[in-house]
């Protein structure tokens, strides 16, 4: 089933940001709006990026970066952009301020021929800014964001956009309530829209429980880091209906129960597989837990990505889009039958070839985004989306994300395990 995503995009993704403009760049932008595959509501911001010799900083500390970068960035255009490139029609819809940091935070976007005809400028606000600190020696980043005009985003700039696409795109760096009336617009429209949320940064204990609830039950689609899937976990489920908190012997208890039934998918000896694919669920417990309840008592499709680790994906016995689910399902004392769960590992690149990991997971969400659009089955669009996570880590920038023909060549080396027995041992500890 890569065969949609083998297909030539009808905008030939370009290869550099530097690129010119395709050749049909040159159509009205509402013509462009209009035959988007991928919406993208979200966020727009220009990265300030320092590379401390000494390391990154600790609290109190001051440390000097020899020279600093500015790169265009922010999670939603970042995620426009990996859409584009990875062969999805996109449309990116933000607010901006009316600064010089304005046409810099689109510049990617407009040279590779994304559609920002929805971009709003707004006079009365500064365009977001971000301090990200990149550790030269492991890749790893701290991020804090000024958040600017993101805060005026609105969910009604995306009214005219979502009338013929197949994918909404939605983050948290701009309001979740904005974030919830789009799903709920996207929802009300007569063809089916997927709704895709992006809960980062991680939700904290100030965030709006009902609104956390509400996007949720809003997503046929949720991506989530490790912390992410905890945060979210502990503020919409843990303490407040049946599941119980993950315990410390869960997986063990998980692992013991499942035995050997787990189907390799492209031909890995059986037990070199299951071997792999349970080490990965130890390793990572208790995010594991959190995307199977997550899905199980919401009917989204929870993505947890695991940094080198790869991602697992849950697909629920039940949708949130099924005739019957009530908004209160997820709080039911028997919930939905369990999800099923696949992995996928990340290709081998060398550990010396990771140059920048501050631009993976939106390269992953993008992509993933993209393939779904186009019809790409589920266990292949994952197979896309840990590629191109992992080779956004190979150029410095958020916005490294590869290009559709830089992905093809690769995606045999990422193995994706679908297991059938491990949702059924995972109900059977709760």
């Amino acid at each position: 089933m890569l065969s949609p995503y083998l297909e030539v995009p009808a905008h030939e993704t370009m290869a550099t940001a530097a690129s010119a403009p395709p050749p049909d760049a040159a159509r009205s932008q509402a013509e462009e709006a209009a035959t988007a595959d991928v919406v993208v509501f979200g966020s727009a911001v220009v990265d300030l990026v320092f590379r401390p010799d000494s390391g990154l900083p600790a609290p109190g500390m001051t440390v000097l970066s020899r020279t600093y970068e500015t790169h265009p960035g922010g999670k939603g255009a970042n995620q426009a952009l990996a859409a584009h490139r990875a062969g999805a029609q996109t449309s990116f819809y933000a607010a901006v301020g009316r600064d010089a940091f304005a046409d810099l935070a689109l510049s990617n976007l407009t040279a590779e021929g994304v559609d920002v005809s929805g971009v709003r400028r707004d006079a009365h606000a500064q365009t977001a800014c971000a301090c990200v600190c990149v550790s030269p020696t492991t890749g790893e980043n701290m991020i804090v964001v000024g958040n600017g005009a993101n805060e005026t985003a609105r969910a009604t700039q995306i009214h005219g956009g979502c009338t013929t696409c197949k994918m909404l795109v939605m983050q948290s760096e701009v309001p979740l309530e904005e974030n919830e009336r789009a799903a709920m617009h996207a929802r009300s429209l007569a063809q089916e829209v997927q709704t895709l949320w992006n809960a980062a940064p991680a939700p904290t204990p100030q965030t709006p429980v009902a609104t956390l609830t509400s996007l949720l039950l809003l997503s046929d689609h949720l991506v989530v880091n490790e912390h992410e899937a905890v945060a979210l976990y502990n503020l919409v489920l843990r303490n407040r209906v049946h599941d119980a908190p993950p315990p410390e012997s869960w997986a063990n208890d998980v692992l013991e129960r499942a035995g050997d039934d787990a189907a390799p998918e492209n031909g890995a000896p059986p037990r070199l597989a299951i071997a792999k694919l349970y080490s990965q669920l130890a390793v990572n417990g208790q995010a594991e837990f959190a995307a199977f309840s997550l899905a199980r008592r919401f009917g989204c499709i929870v993505c947890v990505t695991l940094g080198s680790g790869g991602a697992s994906v849950y697909t629920p016995a039940v949708r949130n889009r099924t005739e019957g689910f009530h908004r209160d399902c997820y709080e039911a004392a028997r919930p939905a039958p369990a999800p099923k769960r696949m992995h996928a590992d990340p290709p081998n690149v060398g550990r010396n070839a990771i140059v920048d990991t501050v631009g993976a997971g939106d390269a992953f969400v993008g992509a993933y985004a993209a393939a779904l659009s186009l019809g790409t089955r589920g266990s292949d669009a994952l197979r896309i989306a840990v590629c191109a996570g992992t080779r956004a880590c190979l150029a410095r920038g958020a916005q490294a994300s590869p290009t559709r023909e830089d992905l093809l060549p690769h995606l045999d080396k990422v193995r994706v395990i679908v297991d059938t027995k491990l949702a059924e041992a995972c109900a059977e500890t709760l």
